[in-house]
């Protein structure tokens, strides 16, 4: 019975990765990343590193992914960078956007500012949007890059245009304080729209002061109103104090000290 046990054993050993070497790349992607969705990640692991030791890109990314984060192996940062390293080589935007987070934080590597955003650049030149955001950052701080609120703006303007309410925010700071850009109270009014939209907290209770100091726009108390009840709904004390002021001095709404209070 034994010797029958063994032998069987032998048997699905040598035939599991036959099996697999039959597959095709998509069906053996397809079933890893079932597995890893299921949770089965030792099982995503064998599918992944089939593919990625064959070179394929997002099997590399993948597995960087598992190793980041402990999952079907030991979390390792350094084979983690490794990984992505050799996916980002071959132009897999999230492995590039994934290895400059690693080299901004010091993760798996040496801390670079100029390798996050070299490869933050090769990112965002594919269109990753929070790519453009970090890069866009990096250019306004000076870390890694020439400080240049020019080029920053240029970053923010890529990623607001994919509706990153982040960088729709920082571009409506840009034009309403002329940073970068030609001040434009029209355009800032624009770009905290977009971004109060989303629900973004700090751009609903500037679209309220604009709107209540008629800065740049035909005063509204009704709108100012609007937007700072908007942020004072997500707990933002400054808009909470200042519609505590507006109610108590009948500003743009009618005078309630029930309210102010």
């Amino acid at each position: 019975m034994k010797k029958t046990v063994a032998f069987l054993l032998a048997l699905i050993l040598v035939w599991i990765p036959t099996a697999l070497a039959e597959m095709s790349a998509a069906e053996l992607m397809s079933r890893g990343v079932e597995a890893y969705k299921s949770g089965l990640y030792d099982v995503a692991f064998d599918y992944f590193s089939q593919l990625a030791e064959a070179g394929e890109p997002a099997a590399q990314f993948n597995l960087g992914i598992m190793y980041q984060h402990g999952e079907g192996v030991d979390k390792s940062d350094e084979k983690a960078a490794e990984w992505f390293r050799l996916a980002a080589d071959q132009g897999h935007v999230s492995s590039q956007y994934s290895l400059g987070n690693m080299y901004l934080f010091g993760q798996g590597l040496e801390q670079s500012y100029e390798q996050a955003a070299e490869y933050y650049r090769l990112a965002a030149g594919q269109g990753h949007t929070k790519a453009q955001y970090n890069l866009a950052i990096m250019y306004q701080e000076g870390e890694g890059v020439e400080q240049s609120y020019e080029q920053a703006a240029i970053y923010y303007q890529q990623s607001a245009d994919q509706g990153f309410a982040d960088a729709q925010y920082n571009l409506g700071v840009y034009y309403r304080d002329g940073k970068g850009v030609e001040r434009s109270p029209d355009k800032a009014v624009e770009y905290f729209e977009q971004a109060a939209a989303q629900g973004y907290t700090e751009a609903q209770y500037n679209l309220g002061i604009i709107y209540l100091t008629g800065d740049g726009v035909e005063k509204s108390g009704e709108k100012a109103l609007e937007y700072l009840g908007q942020a004072g709904a997500q707990g933002h004390a400054e808009a909470l104090f200042n519609l505590g002021v507006m109610y108590d001095m009948g500003e743009g709404v009618g005078q309630s000290d029930e309210k102010a209070a």
